[in-house]
């Protein structure tokens, strides 16, 4: 008997703290990220697959390069990193509240084709392969990510 009053007490223990700790929470108080552009750039492995600025063919520029975006769906921002076979920088990503836009952050100094990703930009395609950035700035920049 002493052991059904021990097993008891310490399940009604876990009960209460599990109903205590979920006291004041509601379905609103957390964010999900529902929308596809952002879920189909986060922690993958992806490649420029077309690059256009100012109407010039800039693809070639990121031949060898290797993008990965970090964070869950639920994030606004999070770290970057663009990667070839030898070297490899960190810049950063943020997307804005409704979740359509992203910004890149990349430093220049040893991948300079990473300024032309430096701007912000309109998730106009969200399918999974490729993926269709277009600038926001006015100019008809456009950049495709595609899965490694």
């Amino acid at each position: 008997m002493k052991k059904l009053t021990c097993s008891t007490f310490f399940i009604a223990a876990l009960s209460l703290f599990g109903f205590t700790s979920l006291n004041g929470c509601s379905k609103s108080d957390a964010t999900v990220i529902t929308t596809p552009g952002v879920q189909n750039i986060l922690d993958r492995d992806l490649t420029v697959s077309y690059a256009k600025d100012d109407n010039t063919d800039i693809t070639s520029q990121f031949n060898g390069l290797t993008f990965h975006y970090t964070g869950p769906s639920t994030a606004n921002s999070g770290p970057a990193s663009a990667a070839n076979t030898l070297l490899s920088v960190t810049g950063s990503w943020t997307m804005n509240a409704s979740h359509n836009k992203i910004t890149f952050a990349f430093p220049t100094g040893i991948f300079s084709t990473l300024a032309f990703m430096n701007k912000e930009w309109l998730i106009a395609n969200t399918a999974s392969n490729p993926l269709v950035l277009t600038a926001t700035n006015g100019e008809t920049d456009i950049l495709y990510f595609s899965l490694k």
